[in-house]
């Protein structure tokens, strides 16, 4: 038998109390990760609405009106257009409109039976599956720069004021 100067490895109790200390880091890390990529969405969706608003505004100042597609109903505002897709087109959060794997899909419509198509608009952010914000639901923005949050068991919440 050869006698052996020093350990050879790991005991398998000093490798349970590794696995163990690294389960409780990633327990506590994962949650934190997983509230703020939802933060950074909220925030993407945020800048969608404004960007979307900023191009139909454009859009207005050329044309009088709101209404992108001439065969869209008569409530109905189509974002596509405005950036470059054809109408009809989902437009989606991002810096590519057109991309479906962005967190929100963006919609428009005129905002109430009151305020018509040719002078206002509501957009909204909603939630492009897989992604689901329980938080915070849908995002609104108006034409008179009303902002709103609905939806979610946080919609009254600070996290999802703008």
């Amino acid at each position: 038998m050869v006698k052996r100067d020093g350990a050879a490895g790991f005991t398998l109790i000093e490798l349970m109390v590794v696995v163990v200390v690294l389960a409780v880091l990633v327990g506590v890390a994962y949650p934190g990760y997983q509230d703020h990529l939802r933060k950074a969405k909220r925030a993407e969706a945020k800048a969608a609405l404004l960007k979307t608003a900023q191009v139909l505004e454009r859009y207005y100042s050329d044309k009088s009106t709101y209404a992108t597609c001439p065969l869209a109903a008569p409530t109905a505002i189509d974002p596509a257009p405005v950036f470059a897709l054809a109408c009809g087109a989902t437009v989606y959060s991002g810096e590519n409109a057109a991309d479906n794997k962005s967190p929100y899909t963006i919609t428009a419509v005129a905002a109430t039976g009151a305020c018509p198509v040719d002078t206002c608009f509501q957009i909204t952010a909603t939630p492009n599956a897989p992604f689901v914000d329980p938080l915070c639901d849908k995002f609104t923005l108006t034409s008179t720069g009303a902002r709103a949050s609905t939806g979610g068991t946080g919609s009254a919440t600070d996290k999802c004021k703008w």
